[in-house]
């Protein structure tokens, strides 16, 4: 029998997720349920996708064997308690920053298995980046999870759950980041005489094109950027004046920062 998979909290990431299992068709429509606070947000989503809307977040947890837990990490704690007394034999898999699995395992007393994951919206279209982390060891359930996931891009095993924040900052941060860049990109190309769909078709297509050829080529970021870079030319200029504004040292700030985020909100949280 195919597994059921519930996603308790059906925002923007758990839809991204949702949209990835299908678009893929690691899983089908009828093997997801869903629940959400805000009913007609997720009554446009079941129409648009064809799964199953669950009555309760009781009814989702008694129909699924894994269970996404997609609420906000403020709303968690007291969903969890709403639905500890049937965890026993279930697996459960974390999207929220700042709770640790032992956190949640504490609360889902019987569960056979606790894991969190770290991802970003590129999943929706199978070409995200997930940290995955259990408590436990991996047996064949876990790893069958982790073959799903597969599904929605690159997935990262992780052995540490400090490197689960790591993962947030770089994954599902960075994705802000990068349109945070592109959107400077854009502004400037503006301000130079492009019209506003150039200039957006022109930052898409640079990004996309190097990160294709990244990946493509095999070759590390460093001789990437040799290859594109002459003396005396125009790319070398533009280096140098941003690395004498250390924009470097802004965007390793920027990723400690989105990291230590995550850390105190795990504080925060207990």
């Amino acid at each position: 029998m195919k597994s059921r998979w519930g996603f308790l909290g059906c925002g923007n990431l758990s839809q991204a997720m949702i949209t990835g299992l299908l678009r893929t068709k690691a899983l089908s429509s009828g093997q997801i349920f869903a629940t959400n606070r805000t009913k007609s947000k997720l009554d446009k989503f079941v129409r648009q996708t064809g799964i199953r809307k669950a009555a309760t977040n009781i009814d989702l947890v008694k129909k699924c064997d894994i269970i996404v837990l997609g609420a906000k990490p403020q709303d968690l704690m007291a969903i969890l308690d709403e639905i500890h007394p049937y965890a026993r034999g279930k697996i459960f898999l974390s999207l929220a920053a700042g709770h640790s699995s032992k956190a949640i395992s504490k609360r889902l007393v019987g569960a056979r298995s606790v894991g969190r994951v770290m991802t970003n919206l590129p999943i929706r279209l199978g070409k995200g980046v997930l940290g995955v982390y259990f408590e436990s060891r991996v047996r064949s359930s876990e790893s069958n999870i982790i073959k799903t996931l597969k599904s929605l891009g690159f997935v990262v095993t992780l052995k540490s759950e400090k490197l689960v924040d790591v993962v947030l900052a770089a994954s599902s941060s960075g994705v802000g980041f990068l349109f945070w860049f592109m959107e400077i990109y854009f502004q400037w190309l503006c301000s130079q005489g492009l019209s506003k769909l150039e200039a957006q078709q022109t930052i898409q297509k640079v990004f996309l094109g190097a990160a294709l050829l990244a990946e493509d080529s095999g070759s590390s970021f460093e001789r990437l950027l040799s290859q594109v870079t002459s003396k005396k030319g125009t790319t070398l200029a533009g280096l140098k004046s941003m690395r004498e504004r250390r924009l470097d040292s802004a965007l390793k700030a920027g990723l400690d920062g989105a990291r230590n985020r995550s850390r105190e909100l795990s504080r925060a949280l207990r």
